[in-house]
């Protein structure tokens, strides 16, 4: 499996840490998204954090942890339970994307 991102990213430490815990072997690829051809040819969004494997590539950090997670039998995120409805998932989801937001914005700030 391999990961491509820019070395200070907190989205992708985000995947690597994920990796980590879950004792995934990840092939950490740094790149510069702005200046990288070969990343905008997998990742159409043109962001940092893109992982690829053999026959298809997944970018966008929670859609990489999600399947990460699955792919390690984590449980960084709840299952899905159909007899239960409050299962801690939605929480867990909107907790994921108040964590990206504050990213978000910390890279925009870095920026500026």
């Amino acid at each position: 499996m391999k990961l491509y991102s820019h070395p200070v990213s907190p989205f992708a430490r985000k995947a690597r840490i994920i990796a980590h815990e879950l004792e995934l072997k990840l092939e950490i690829i740094d790149v510069q998204a702005r200046n990288d051809e070969n990343l905008r040819r997998m990742n159409p969004s043109s962001r940092s954090l893109s992982w690829c494997w053999t026959t298809f590539s997944l970018f966008d950090s929670p859609v990489i942890c999600e399947y990460l997670n699955h792919t390690g039998g984590g449980k960084f995120f709840p299952g899905m339970n159909i007899w239960k409805h409050n299962s801690g998932r939605w929480k867990a989801l909107g907790l994921q994307a108040l964590g990206d937001g504050v990213a978000d914005a910390a890279v925009a700030w870095r920026y500026e």
